[in-house]
């Protein structure tokens, strides 16, 4: 009985292993199915579709992650501006090392910051702490706060004063004992202060005016000479004079060279003077009279109409008012000959003596 017995448990053991076997190939089949799907969807390439997507989600995402930083940014921002305000309100009890940390602690948390509007309030915030910094310079200069000028002289007064003009500070500060001053500064002070630190100096001398002696300077009455006695009419003379004598000469010169086969006299050779530039001005000024007159002439241009290479001068007669009918008229010309006009010309024309003979002056 025993036997059947084990005989029908080996029985129901073997068809549960062939059970089991057959569940595990089915299982396996299922799997390798399964497998090569997603190894198929792991392969395929995405599409253009999905990477916009993906690009515009991440986008989307960095901006609103941005737009809150800016805004928690400003938010402390304004709680860093606010401190500021009331550290410089009330600078003159803070410490060094507390504007130092505050300073410290804008830059740690603004560092990474690049907009435009959190950097401007920044700066602001950066600029009232650097005025903090500036007032208490200015207090540990002028030292405001530890010396008073008038508690120090009331405390002066009474400790060195004569007791019996405490009412009367003026009268008090006229009897004050230096004496006993000074030997309370001695043990502070072994040399005398320098000037540097003084207010003004310790005296001033008025000048005294000196009077001078002033004496009157007495001429020989032997080198005196009487004015003289002129009328208009030598006035006159004085300043024709040499205008007179000298355009009938000029006139002559001019005659003399014309005559001698020069019919095209240069103008700049005929009055330069290379030996003098004064007298090369006088010459031209004699010239233009006889222009005037109409004792001499100048052209420019030739019988045919061309231009000429230089301005030539000659002698003509006065023009009768029969030539003024036939259409000859006068023109004039104002000329400029500066001392370098005066050195060109000389430079160009070659000039190494003067027609006009030079003038010794008296």
């Amino acid at each position: 009985m025993s036997t059947s017995r084990n005989a029908s448990k080996s029985r129901a053991n073997g068809t549960q292993e062939r059970a089991l076997s057959e569940r595990d190939v089915e299982f396996e089949m299922h799997s390798d199915d399964g497998s090569e799907g997603q190894v198929e969807q792991e392969i395929r390439a995405p599409t253009a579709r999905e990477i916009a997507e993906s690009q515009l989600s991440g986008n989307l995402d960095d901006a609103i992650q941005s737009r809150e930083a800016r805004k928690a940014a400003k938010k402390r921002l304004r709680v860093f501006q606010e401190r500021a305000i009331k550290m410089k309100e009330d600078h003159k009890s803070l410490r060094t090392e507390d504007v130092t940390n505050e300073m410290q602690s804008l830059d740690d948390t603004f560092a990474n910051m690049d907009t435009p509007g959190i950097a401007t309030t920044d700066a602001q915030v950066f600029k009232t702490h650097t005025e903090i910094i500036m007032n208490r310079v200015r207090d540990l200069k002028t030292d405001v706060e530890t010396f008073n000028t008038d508690e120090f002289i009331g405390h002066f007064t009474k400790l060195f004063g004569n007791r019996g003009f405490d009412e009367d500070e003026d009268r008090a500060m006229e009897f004050i004992n230096w004496e006993k001053a000074g030997q309370r500064a001695m043990r502070y002070s072994r040399r005398a202060p320098t000037m540097d630190l003084m207010y003004g100096p310790l005296s001033i001398e008025q000048k005294q005016r000196k009077a001078s002696n002033r004496t009157k300077v007495e001429k020989d009455e032997s080198q005196r000479r009487a004015p003289t006695n002129m009328t208009t009419d030598q006035f006159k003379e004085g300043d024709t004079n040499d205008v007179t004598k000298m355009i009938p000469k000029i006139r002559g010169v001019l005659l003399e060279a014309t005559q001698n086969g020069a019919a095209d006299l240069n103008l700049f050779e005929f009055f330069i003077n290379p030996n003098s530039y004064s007298q090369t001005v006088e010459n031209l000024f004699f010239l233009s009279f006889l222009v005037k007159d109409g004792h001499a002439g100048i052209e420019t241009e030739d019988e045919e109409g061309n231009s000429r290479e230089f301005p030539v001068v000659f002698a003509t007669a006065a023009a009768n008012a029969r030539d003024l009918q036939e259409g000859v008229h006068k023109k004039q010309v104002i000329m400029e000959l500066t001392m370098k006009d005066w050195e060109d010309a000389i430079t160009l024309y070659g000039i190494k003596r003067p027609i006009i003979p030079h003038r010794n002056r008296v």
